[in-house]
């Protein structure tokens, strides 16, 4: 499956300072707020990371914003446990209802608030940043005990 992306340009000048930095390939670079993403390939967070977050340190700096990366997959719920996962989030299923794409992603129950973020920041980046690939009318968070 192919997809087009349109970049801007501070999209593309972040994409070449974050593939300098990392040595690896950035597929995607979503600007929202004071906050740029990245989206890379499967199996590349560490190397992207560095030992300790240094790479990562270094980008901040460099760029002056929070930087998140998440590592892209074609399977749409594994795309999504990517982006919640440093909310530990468990499971990711998509469902339609009436004509609409719902997903529901399952976190702990004290990482519910940081997974939705202040003014539902997450559920926002994280449906403009799905809707890139895939289709998706909302996200619910949904809090697990044990």
């Amino acid at each position: 499956m192919k997809w087009l992306l349109r970049l801007d340009g501070e999209a593309l000048q972040y994409i070449l300072l974050f593939e300098a930095t990392t040595g690896i390939e950035a597929k995607d670079c979503v600007v929202y707020e004071d906050t740029v993403i990245f989206i890379i390939p499967e199996g590349k967070i560490g190397r992207a990371m560095g030992r300790k977050g240094e790479k990562i340190k270094k980008l901040k700096i460099k760029i002056g914003r929070s930087i998140r990366i998440i590592e892209f997959s074609p399977n749409p719920e594994q795309f999504l446990l990517n982006f919640f996962k440093p909310y530990g989030a468990r499971r990711a299923k998509i469902e339609q209802q009436g004509g609409k794409v719902f997903a529901v992603v399952e976190v702990p129950v004290g990482n519910k608030a940081k997974a939705i973020g202040l003014g539902a920041k997450n559920i926002k980046i994280a449906r403009y940043v799905f809707n890139r690939y895939y289709k998706l009318d909302g996200i619910y968070i949904e809090a697990h005990v044990g």
